[in-house]
């Protein structure tokens, strides 16, 4: 329960709140619980004050500093938190559907398990924040920095993630079905066992990146850099690969049939044991590629 002086010199305004918090440099403010629903906040310095489970629905928190908050299980439905600094900040289960956190500082901000459904996180910094079972269905992710950010099961289905930054997430298990990923930086990221169904990778880097067993049918990887990425028995049936880098990728027991492979680049291309039947093998030059094994586009095995 939030402490009533805490809560009274707060509704004095931004000033008077600034002036106090100024004279007590040490005071982490106490708001848990505290109704703030639709109150200007803008600027307001809540760095290090215990927020939990307080009701920030439709708040204007423009430019607020709330680095190392506890907003656990806040609700900041539609919460106006535009460029707000927002690092090493709890939001373990908060809500957010609808917030605009756009351009927001959440490096390092724990959101595991909270829902951000349909929420504006274009360009934030989100780099080495805990994302992990969040909710991110239809989220707009565009220019967003998730580097090094953990995203293990999380829902990003339907997200906008163009041009976004993923350099070496972790988004083991993640769903991102039709997600937008054109252009997106997936450098060395852990795709292991992600659902990336129908999703539109054009021009994305996933060089280097893990795929262990990732499902990518009918996705588009049109001119995607995959070189040295390991698919192995990933699920690439119905997958456009038209024009794709696929220098020293590992496609081992992989299921590419039907796939589209028209004038990809390839060389020390593996595919031991991958299925290719119906695959569209369109200027290719399988000659430096490994194919022991494979079931061919005729349905023959090569030997």
């Amino acid at each position: 329960m939030a402490d009533a002086e805490h809560l009274a010199r707060l509704h004095q305004g931004n000033l008077s709140w600034r002036a106090w918090r100024a004279q007590q440099p040490n005071l982490k403010p106490d708001l848990s619980k505290a109704d703030l629903r639709g109150m200007n906040l803008q600027q307001i310095n809540l760095e290090w004050a215990d927020l939990q489970k307080a009701s920030l629905s439709q708040a204007n928190l423009q430019a607020a500093s709330l680095a190392g908050a506890n907003l656990s299980k806040a609700n900041l439905y539609e919460a106006n938190l535009q460029a707000a600094t927002l690092h090493q900040a709890e939001l373990a289960d908060a809500h957010l559907i609808g917030a605009d956190l756009s351009k927001a500082d959440l490096q390092g901000a724990d959101l595991s398990g909270a829902d951000l459904r349909e929420a504006n996180l274009r360009a934030a910094d989100l780099s080495r924040a805990n994302l992990s079972g969040a909710d991110l269905r239809c989220t707009d992710l565009r220019q967003a920095d998730l580097s090094y950010a953990n995203l293990t099961g999380a829902n990003l289905s339907g997200a906008n993630l163009t041009f976004v930054n993923l350099g070496q997430a972790n988004l083991c298990r993640a769903n991102l079905v039709r997600a937008e990923l054109v252009e997106a930086h997936l450098y060395r990221a852990n795709l292991y066992r992600a659902d990336l169904s129908q999703a539109h990778l054009i021009w994305a880097n996933l060089f280097e990146a893990i795929l262990v067993n990732a499902c990518l049918v009918e996705a588009d990887l049109a001119a995607s850099i995959l070189q040295k990425a390991n698919l192995t028995e990933a699920d690439l049936s119905g997958a456009n690969l038209t024009r794709a880098n696929l220098r020293g990728t590992d496609f081992s027991q992989a299921n590419l049939s039907g796939a589209k492979l028209r004038s990809p680049t390839l060389h020390k291309t593996n595919f031991q044991g991958a299925k290719l039947y119906a695959a569209q093998l369109i200027t290719v030059d399988l000659s430096q590629a490994n194919l022991r094994g494979a079931l061919m586009p005729d349905g023959s095995i090569f030997h």
